[in-house]
C-alpha cells in the first residue's frame, strides 16, 4: 500500500482540529506565526538592525537569522519587540494588530471575544 496524502489525513481522524480560534495562542503564537510566514512583512530596518541580528544569531547560532531555514518564534518575538520599540508602540498592540492579520488569512473567526 501506498501512502498518500489521504490516508495520513485519514489515519489522524479525530486528532485534526479544523482552523478555529485558540484563545491561548492570541496574540502571541499567532503574531510570531504570521511573521515566520510573511517575513516580508518585517520592516527592514528591523532586519537590518546590526545589534539585534547579532543578539538573535548568538542565542540562535543555527537559527533564521544566521541563514538557516525558518524563523524560530523566539526570533520572530524578539523582531516583534524591536519592532514595537521603534514604532514607539505598546508589544501588547502589535502583537494584537499582527495576530489579526495571520487570522483574517487563514480566514479564522475569533467570534464573540
Amino acid at each position: 500500500m501506498t501512502t498518500t496524502v489521504d490516508s495520513l489525513v485519514a489515519a489522524a481522524g479525530d486528532f485534526i482540529q479544523p482552523d478555529r480560534f485558540s484563545p491561548t495562542r492570541y496574540p502571541y503564537t499567532y503574531a510570531c506565526d504570521f511573521m515566520r510566514q510573511f517575513t516580508g512583512v518585517i520592516p527592514a530596518a528591523i532586519l537590518e538592525d546590526e545589534g539585534l541580528i547579532a543578539r538573535i544569531r548568538h542565542n540562535h547560532p543555527d537559527g533564521w537569522a544566521a541563514g538557516a531555514g525558518a524563523m524560530s518564534r523566539s526570533e520572530a518575538s524578539q523582531f516583534r519587540q524591536a519592532w514595537a520599540a521603534v514604532e514607539g508602540r505598546d508589544d501588547d498592540d502589535l502583537a494584537r494588530t499582527l495576530a489579526d492579520a495571520y487570522l483574517r488569512v487563514h480566514n479564522i473567526d475569533r467570534g464573540e471575544q
